[in-house]
């Protein structure tokens, strides 16, 4: 039996406060309302679809994670197979850096590192790795050397911009948890609290005075982020809706209804980790690059960053989905600012293709990698 969906939007409006501050009106009920009319109506739509008399299975429908449905494909996928048997007709793809990822848009993989060992990480886009993972050692062993390889400028001017607002995480019980709730916007929020914009500013300020030590496109940008004025809110939320869209609502996957009415608060804001329902401003770093700078990816949501089993993991009666996946935020950050002070694990980022760095990597001696999609971009033979 199918259960009758809850009008998502009528819940948010009468009874979860309305729209977030400086959302467009008329969008955010277009992005609502059809979010629910899909849901609503998708599985009725396979339900009749699978009651047809005539109906078969289409392997084109089944198979579309094989990236495509040529000939030459299916008919490998279908023919003979034995253990270690590779598709091999296709040549690797050419890396692309036509968009800008704000984070991961794969779940952080939850990695056990080792405290005096190197570890590269290529196509890293951020910090996730570090994020989700764990560390073996103490603070008398040698540092975890984390080499970053991006071909994205903007990935890697970010990612020094948030470890440096890691290593500025002051002590003290609420200034630490004000200061972490900073970088957690920096990252993931498309809209800042006040102290977050002074933090970002101070993390900028430190990293321009060693600019020197940069690629020069990854201190075009730290230089243009340094004198940017501040991103206001409106901006912000103009952007934010430009790139998303309801291909990815996760509001009517949610049984409680504080859940859907704090998932489609976030999905028509992009707000997180705030301490206030008014931001102060919008995020500088997301929305605001030179001219020339990649255009943002489409849809990003920390929920495909964040590994939604760890987030389930602290839920409670009175917790949303939302707040769980802020406290997840907060306690890796603050492991990751421990880090950062206490230089158990020491950073450098590299912006180049990794076929110019293969020498250099090797060089390195890396005790581990991560590379999510290698098989994409090597082709099977090497």
């Amino acid at each position: 039996k199918i259960e009758p969906m809850p009008n998502f939007l009528q819940e948010l409006r009468l009874e979860g406060g309305g729209f977030p501050h400086g959302v467009d009106k008329v969008w955010a009920d277009k992005y609502l309302r059809t979010a629910f009319e899909q849901s609503h109506n998708l599985p009725h739509f396979f339900e009749y679809y699978l009651k047809m008399a005539d109906y078969k299975p289409d392997p084109r429908d089944v198979l579309k994670r094989l990236g495509t449905n040529d000939k030459e494909k299916m008919n490998w996928y279908f023919g003979p197979q034995f253990p270690g048997n590779v598709f091999s007709e296709n040549n690797a793809a050419a890396y692309t850096s036509l968009l800008r990822h704000s984070f991961s848009n794969q779940a952080y993989r939850k990695e056990v590192l080792q405290q005096g060992s190197t570890h590269v990480a290529v196509g890293f886009v951020d910090l996730g790795i570090l994020f989700a993972g764990s560390l073996r050692g103490n603070q008398r062993d040698p540092p975890l050397r984390f080499i970053g390889i991006e071909m994205s400028c903007y990935a890697v001017a970010k990612t020094h911009v948030i470890w440096q607002m890691l290593k500025q995480t002051p002590n003290g019980t609420q200034c630490r948890e004000n200061h972490l709730r900073y970088i957690m916007q920096a990252w993931f929020s498309t809209t800042l609290d006040e102290g977050a914009v002074d933090a970002l500013k101070s993390a900028l300020d430190a990293l321009c005075q060693k600019q020197k030590l940069y690629h020069p496109d990854v201190r075009q940008l730290l230089i243009y982020w340094h004198g940017a004025t501040t991103t206001t809110v409106a901006e912000a939320r103009s952007q934010f809706a430009r790139f998303t869209s309801n291909a990815q609502s996760y509001i009517a996957d949610l049984k409680r209804k504080f859940d859907r009415i704090d998932m489609a608060k976030y999905e028509i804001s992009g707000d997180f980790g705030l301490t206030n329902d008014i931001p102060y401003a919008g995020n500088t770093l997301m929305f605001d690059c030179p001219d020339g700078t990649s255009p943002n990816a489409m849809n990003e949501t920390v929920f495909s960053a964040f590994d939604w089993k760890e987030v389930a993991n602290l839920l409670s009666a009175k917790t949303s989905l939302i707040d769980a996946a802020e406290s997840y935020a907060s306690a890796n950050l603050s492991k990751l600012a421990d880090w950062a002070i206490q230089e158990r694990v020491v950073i450098e980022l590299v912006c180049a293709k990794f076929e110019d760095v293969v020498e250099d990597i090797a060089a390195s001696k890396p005790w581990t990698m991560s590379w999510s999609n290698v098989i994409d971009y090597i082709e099977h033979a090497d």
